[in-house]
């Protein structure tokens, strides 16, 4: 009759259906210098229940299966074999005899496949079960874990922005969600950013989905207009009710100072144009605030280098330019070679002018003054 134990009354029992050393459940031998030393029992047809120790691990074996007068004329050689001692732990016949440890635990450790009068041979056990995808079928399998407890857990990670900011411009404040619990989150949860100093709600944002671990980013812009001077606390939370409420919301810093009333000139540009004996001169003044954003309304003098015709006077942004307006010499004659236009004043209603911030970035000026050369 068959069976899946040895005699229960000279034989170890049942073996184990976890091989020995695998703490990690994966089939294979976690480590196999572990194996040197180790007690092993077995129980074969012919020495029955025999106990040993295995000296060897890494063997390469080459067993004869013929031989012919003194030559062996078939061999097979075996890589990776287990060596197991005293001669006496095996005998013919015990072939296919499950090697367990011999510490109570029965973990099979090899299959017995070849001997002599000193050694027994063993292929690891590891590598015939992955080999033929099968498993000892000896005592119960511990148990599978359990599944995960569902933990719905939406952080709000991180909130962005800028560490300084001029009053009246728009801060974009990112932040940063993310699902960092087993369980996927539906679209429809709300995200809001508040200025905490103020006391004012900036915007509120809805998330859509977030599946078990995804993340997005969302961008509030924030319009300081008529925010506070100082520092502010800007403040991310979100109004899912989930297991961890200790990462719900983040904050982030801002100093929001003063815009400055300094305005200056941030471009000069000429262009030329030719008409029979005379030649026209027009340069456009574009006016920047503190902040080198354009400035419309601002009203700019000028002045041209040679006594003529010209315009001098201008306001930004009246002709559709932004921030830009133009002064024009129209006619001067071929035997001018250049003519300057510096920029004499330039008048914005409770704003001051500073020359010494003008700029020019292609170059072309210092941003006061531009020569302007005759065309070809």
């Amino acid at each position: 009759m068959l069976s899946n134990a040895t005699p229960a009354d000279e034989g170890y029992g049942l073996p184990n259906s976890a091989i020995y050393g695998d703490a990690n459940g994966d089939g294979v031998f976690d480590n196999e210098s572990a194996l040197l030393g180790l007690a092993v029992q077995k129980y074969g047809r012919t020495t029955k229940a025999t106990h040993g120790q295995i000296t060897g691990i890494n063997a390469t074996v080459t067993v004869c299966y013929e031989v012919l007068f003194i030559f062996c004329v078939k061999q097979a050689t075996f890589v990776d074999q287990l060596i197991i001692e005293p001669g006496t732990f095996s005998g013919g016949g015990d072939s296919g005899s499950l090697i367990v440890s011999d510490d109570g635990t029965n973990r099979p450790v090899g299959l017995l496949f070849a001997g002599s009068s000193t050694q027994t041979i063993a292929n690891r056990i590891d590598l015939v079960l992955n080999n033929f995808g099968v498993r000892i079928d000896g005592s119960a399998p511990p148990p599978p874990p359990p599944p995960p407890v569902p933990v719905t857990d939406l952080a709000i990670t991180s909130v962005g922005a800028p560490t300084s900011a001029t009053q009246g411009n728009t801060v974009n404040v990112s932040v940063a969600v993310q699902n960092v619990g087993n369980q996927d989150i539906p679209a429809g949860v709300p995200v809001t950013l508040t200025d905490a100093t103020d006391g004012a709600a900036i915007e509120t944002q809805t998330l859509q989905e977030l599946r078990a671990g995804a993340a997005v980013t969302l961008v509030f812009p924030w319009n300081t207009t008529t925010s506070s001077l100082g520092t502010h606390t800007l403040a991310a939370q979100h109004a899912l009710g989930d297991d961890n409420p200790t990462n719900n919301q983040a904050s982030t810093s801002v100093l929001l100072s003063a815009a400055s009333l300094i305005i200056h000139v941030g471009d000069l540009d000429a262009t030329t144009s030719r008409s029979g004996g005379n030649w026209s001169a027009t340069v456009a003044i574009t006016v920047h605030d503190a902040d080198h954003n354009p400035l419309n309304g601002a009203t700019v003098v000028g002045h041209w280098s040679q006594i003529g015709t010209n315009s001098d006077t201008c306001t930004t942004g009246e002709l559709g330019g932004n921030g830009t307006c133009i002064v024009l010499f129209p006619s001067l004659k071929r035997s001018v070679a250049s003519v300057n236009m510096t920029v004499v004043s330039v008048t914005y209603a409770g704003r001051t002018y500073d020359r010494t911030f003008n700029h020019d970035p292609d170059g072309d000026s210092n941003g006061t003054t531009i020569k302007v050369l005759r065309p070809n």
